[in-house]
């Protein structure tokens, strides 16, 4: 619950030796930044973007940070009720070798993720939203300008209305790059990679 928390320039491993670790979480906080810190090896995840009991965590920047080796997701946003988590950007960052997802946003909106290295992880994004018994509130969640590739799933999305065009999939297998959802994804890159 603190707000224009700056976090900058560390270094966080963890030896995976607790059970649901976290490297940062950043709860119902607003205005903070994470920037240029490396974060390794966490059993959970390495960054977490999450609401309180009665307000959200908004406008939050995570930029040109490494996080990788974590056991279920390298950075997770997640809103949990009816006040989602919204309007954080995480930018120019590498989300590598995570366990099961890259990144996870889960019931939260107008979050931009943008110019980001996304790969080696069993999903490369995960973007669910699983309140049905609530109006649809997450959407205009934007993913541009990235690299996401070598993924067993480049995105993975479950009723989520996201806008994840001008990417490079490093395939154009449709399988790979989109499963169950109510996603916009093209035009994609067809020149390659972007430069980052």
């Amino acid at each position: 619950y603190s707000t224009a928390v700056r976090i900058e320039d560390c270094l966080l491993i963890d030896s995976k030796n607790l059970s649901r670790s976290v490297g940062i979480i950043l709860y119902a906080s607003n205005n903070s930044k994470i920037e240029n810190c490396t974060l390794k090896g966490f059993s959970f995840y390495g960054i977490v973007l999450s609401e309180g009991f009665d307000s959200a965590s908004k406008r939050n920047e995570i930029s040109n940070c490494k996080i990788y080796e974590c056991g279920f997701s390298g950075i997770a946003i997640y809103g949990v009720g009816i006040d989602p988590v919204h309007k954080n950007c995480i930018s120019h960052s590498k989300i590598f070798n995570n366990d099961v997802r890259g990144i996870t946003i889960l019931n939260s909106k107008e979050n931009l993720i943008k110019g980001c290295v996304i790969y080696n992880n069993s999903v490369g994004i995960c973007s669910n939203y699983i309140l049905p018994y609530l109006p649809m509130m997450f959407k205009k969640n934007h993913i541009h300008n990235c690299n996401i590739y070598q993924n067993d799933v480049a995105l993975f999305c479950i009723f989520s209305n996201l806008d994840a065009r001008y990417n490079w999939w490093g395939t154009e297998r449709s399988s790979i790059v989109c499963i169950f959802s109510l996603v916009r994804r093209y035009p994609s890159s067809s020149s390659g990679p972007y430069p980052i």
